[in-house]
């Protein structure tokens, strides 16, 4: 465990033997994740509310204050930035050679070249802010607005598809698994979605009506949305917390501690147990074993039966995503601690 005096509000990337993140008051921090000393620092005036990202020998990272940067992770050296025209609340995603990155405010995504920065093309969402980073189906980039969930073709920049939720907002970003989309929502629900699923110009007007209709007793309840596969709605709680899955079951869990294991071809639990405290990261699935957060406690949970294989108390109450490499795990709390468990 090392302390570096002030709060963490994004999950520590992990490459190699380095730890890299940003502290509430602005420092953005390489350390040695053998020995916790710090490698390089530098003062980059604003936190970070999403992990960073590395591809190659590059670490790119988002700030509140509008920043994208790509610097050097051996030696911190600054290599280029970008100026978002919002907040980078997500983080950023690497493929083929472009870095693609959404801000908030604006809802805007846009596409850089990785190594020089240059802009390649950007496009509005028309929406009220981007709360997720995107995820890759083939052609289409998925991500999370809101209460909405959005494919969009990462060649020509389109929208092809948007999924509303009426009854909450996505929680982090959609999972992705063959030829579906699982996105959870803030209420404890999951919603299943197709990938090949694009919207009827018809359809929008059609189901308002229907819906009107079915509100004043005219009409029975409308079918489910184009491209809603199913839904659960078991658990019937606050979920704050993006999920995790592994050989198609979800793991997640709620702000009172309820984490469920939820099988998404039988769409119901395989288990469910009761933690300590909120789950406020993302859990880790390693093998047979998942890694979640509950309040002070992370716990090392058997995926198939949830029994207990180990808890370790932190000094605060965790408030990172579980990170987890070969020979190690890693996670921060409100009280400034970065902790590293064999």
């Amino acid at each position: 465990m090392v302390n570096f005096g002030s709060d963490f509000l994004n999950t520590p990337v992990i490459a190699d033997d380095m730890a890299y993140f940003v502290t509430a008051d602005g420092r953005l921090i390489a350390v040695d994740r053998t020995n916790g000393r710090t490698r390089w620092e530098h003062d980059v005036n604003a936190p970070a509310d999403s992990a960073g990202t590395i591809a190659g020998n590059i670490l790119y990272i988002g700030l509140r204050n509008r920043d994208l940067l790509a610097l050097n992770k051996d030696t911190g050296e600054m290599l280029w930035t970008y100026k978002a025209a919002g907040t980078v609340v997500a983080s950023p995603v690497v493929v083929d050679g472009v870095v693609y990155v959404g801000s908030s405010m604006d809802a805007k995504i846009v596409g850089l070249d990785a190594i020089t920065g240059e802009e390649l093309w950007n496009t509005e969402l028309n929406e009220r802010q981007l709360s997720s980073a995107m995820s890759w189906a083939e052609d289409n980039m998925v991500i999370a607005s809101g209460n909405k969930v959005i494919y969009y073709d990462r060649r020509s920049a389109d929208r092809v598809f948007t999924y509303e939720s009426i009854v909450g907002v996505i929680v982090g970003t959609p999972i992705v698994i063959e030829d579906k989309a699982y996105a959870a929502l803030g209420n404890g629900s999951i919603v299943a979605l197709e990938l090949e699923a694009r919207n009827p110009a018809w359809e929008k007007p059609f189901r308002s009506l229907w819906g009107r209709l079915w509100l004043w007793g005219m009409a029975p309840r409308p079918p489910q949305p184009t491209g809603v596969l199913w839904g659960y709605t078991g658990v019937r709680d606050t979920v704050i917390a993006p999920p995790a899955a592994k050989d198609n079951v979800l793991y997640y869990g709620t702000i009172h501690g309820i984490i469920t294991a939820l099988d998404l071809n039988a769409r119901q639990p395989t288990w469910t147990i009761e933690g300590e405290g909120a789950v406020r990261g993302a859990p880790a699935v390693v093998n047979d074993t998942v890694y979640i957060s509950s309040g002070h406690y992370v716990y090392a949970l058997n995926t198939s039966t949830g029994e207990k294989v180990w808890e370790f108390r932190a000094n605060g109450e965790v408030t990172s995503d579980i990170v987890v490499t070969q020979d190690a795990l890693y996670f921060a709390d409100d009280q400034s601690n970065l902790y590293a468990l064999n």
